[in-house]
């Protein structure tokens, strides 16, 4: 594991427990009579990312780390790293003043033209579709609330 692998799932970790135990409870509705509570996914998807991340740590210091290819943490890596992340942090108040739908589709928009994503039509074609597909999922399949 290279150091910069290092960083990034420390990283990963933190924003994960952010999410676990701070921001998902403030900013999810709270739970309806019926169903899951909004935040049961969202918390689901955070503690499996903290521990896919703790896991490669985990395997990475076994074998130990490696040079970054004489490069080092730059801050090239650090705002690599970070662009994915602002985006990340801001979908919970855009869920709650813009609505799941148009808070996730913005963040989706975000983050594929952050990846380097030029084909347009495609993008809006995932971005409003995820979304859809996602909400179909939790209102009728699992009768949880949207965010």
């Amino acid at each position: 594991m290279r150091k910069q692998e290092f960083v990034i799932n420390i990283l990963l970790i933190a924003f994960s427990l952010a999410m676990v135990f701070y921001i998902i409870p403030k900013w999810t509705a709270d739970p309806q009579e019926y169903g899951l509570s909004g935040g049961s996914l969202p918390t689901l998807l955070c503690v499996v990312i903290g521990l896919l991340a703790a896991l490669q740590i985990f395997s990475g210091l076994v074998k130990g780390l490696r040079p970054d290819d004489g490069k080092g943490l730059t801050l090239g890596v650090v705002l690599h790293v970070v662009k994915y992340f602002v985006p990340m942090f801001g979908i919970i108040p855009l869920w709650k003043y813009c609505g799941f739908m148009i808070g996730s589709i913005i963040v989706l928009l975000a983050l594929l033209l952050i990846a380097g994503r030029r084909d347009y039509v495609r993008i809006a074609i995932i971005a409003a579709l995820l979304p859809a597909g996602v909400t179909i999922l939790l209102l009728y399949g699992l009768q949880v609330p949207t965010p």
